[in-house]
């Protein structure tokens, strides 16, 4: 190991795995937006000259593979080698088209009537906090909703026992915790993993959640929002039912566990941002009232909502769900003068990306205006909160929808506000989002006003 390499491993000791999106912005301010750092024996570049991020999502994407090493390692443990995080490339597309089918606009555009359902009754919830006068752990709250959002957009709507779900997910937030995990993982691999108690026994839970997925949806009638019975009919017409079992269990895991983690950290900073900023709130009440009134969301008024999909976009640029996206190169390649040798490591930061000056005006301000208007077009490789390429998240529009739809039933609904305990402090684990101790007091808002 050089002497270079060596010092970039101290440094990333000492700063980097204390908060990894400060050590981030560091490195950005000191390199520029392509430069490269020698650390753990491989050479990672990082890429924000939007050109550079084209060429490796877009142009020349064959050339570039997601398993990444930390990311490989940490994902397959705990959903299975097939999941669309861990799956290889034949394995990973057939899965992939299926799930595209299940999750693109027009399909989700269809469950606006089912989440609205859902959501709705989830809130019902929170009049008791309001009437007790009690303050509402707002993660716990959203974390739910997000649950129950994708068992029955992509479900079959089944029952699972929620108690054990939250807890579980809890847990898995220790076990991609990069304060607790990441260094460990790139000494000794995999090695860690099997012998951490904690993590075996995570997994363990995890796979028995997967199996209450898998059964659950093969024995229910609905075939419509029901991936894993796509998944298993897709597997017999094709004839590739080998290790279907572990197959299925892996897909719902991934699904499951994507489609609500990230739609949570984003509506949980939503609801602080609703205390923080009270005339942007008002804002999104008055186009609320204006577009949906007292009717029910549908699909024709939940298009117009402007402002409030103005609203999550900023929220997304600001604190992308997933602040950097890796790539491992599979040859040499050249971007131009720029070389990139087969074994390096790509890393495309879109949380500094969304925060560079040279695309953004006041890049640190909240506006969810620059989403509106003449200025709100931009090259789409500065503006990343899903990805982009083939691999863009396949779940985006059914997290804008749940977002979209959870949003305004709460503005209707109630009003919230921060409590004097409550801490505003993001985790350094693989998802970027605020601390699972965010304290909220809710009170109802008398219909119409």
């Amino acid at each position: 190991m050089s002497l270079t390499s060596l010092k970039n491993l101290s440094r990333f000791l000492r700063q980097g795995l204390k908060d990894i999106l400060v050590f981030g912005n560091q490195l950005v301010a000191e390199n520029g937006n392509v430069f490269s750092v020698d650390m753990f024996l491989i050479k990672y570049h990082l890429f924000l000259d939007p050109k550079f991020i084209k060429h490796v999502l877009i142009d020349h994407k064959d050339s570039y593979t997601r398993e990444v090493f930390i990311e490989s390692v940490i994902f397959e443990h705990a959903l299975g080698k097939y999941s669309l995080f861990t799956s290889s490339d034949q394995i990973w597309k057939q899965d992939r088209i299926i799930a595209n089918r299940l999750f693109n606009e027009i399909a989700v555009n269809n469950h606006i009537h089912s989440l609205t359902t859902t959501i709705s009754k989830e809130l019902d919830e929170w009049k008791s906090y309001a009437k007790e006068n009690k303050p509402l752990n707002i993660h716990t709250a959203i974390n739910i909703i997000s649950m129950k959002s994708i068992l029955t957009a992509a479900f079959a709507d089944i029952n699972i026992n929620q108690e054990s779900s939250l807890t579980l997910m809890s847990g898995l937030s220790d076990f991609f915790a990069y304060n607790k995990s990441a260094l460990y993982i790139m000494l000794f691999n995999k090695a860690f993993l099997l012998i951490s108690p904690h993590h075996r026994k995570i997994r363990k839970r995890l796979w028995r959640l997967g199996d209450e997925l898998v059964a659950k949806s093969l024995a229910s009638e609905s075939t419509e929002n029901n991936i894993v019975r796509k998944l298993a009919d897709e597997y017999h017409k094709q004839n590739t039912t080998k290790n279907m079992h572990e197959r299925l269990r892996s897909e719902a895991l991934s699904i499951f566990i994507g489609g609500q983690e990230t739609t949570t950290s984003i509506m949980v900073r939503a609801c602080v941002y609703f205390s923080l900023y009270p005339l942007i709130l008002q804002k999104i009440r008055e186009e609320v009232a204006a577009v949906i009134g007292d009717n029910q969301i549908t699909q024709e008024n939940f298009v117009k909502l402007n402002y409030t999909r103005a609203f999550v976009q900023e929220i997304l640029r600001l604190h992308p769900p997933v602040f950097t996206i890796p790539r491992l190169a599979l040859k040499d390649d050249n971007i131009g003068q720029y070389k990139v040798a087969k074994g390096d490591v790509v890393f495309i930061p879109n949380y500094q990306i969304h925060r560079m000056p040279e695309y953004w005006d006041n890049p640190e301000g909240f506006n969810p205006e620059r989403f509106l208007g003449p200025h709100s077009e931009r090259n789409k490789f500065c503006y990343l909160p899903f990805g982009a390429g083939e691999r863009v998240c396949v779940g985006r529009h059914l997290a804008f929808a749940e977002m979209l739809v959870t949003i305004t039933l709460i503005v209707q609904r109630y009003n919230l506000s921060l409590t004097m305990t409550s801490s505003l402090k993001h985790e350094n684990l693989f998802l970027n989002r605020l601390n699972r101790d965010v304290m909220m007091m809710v009170q109802e808002r008398e219909p119409g006003k």
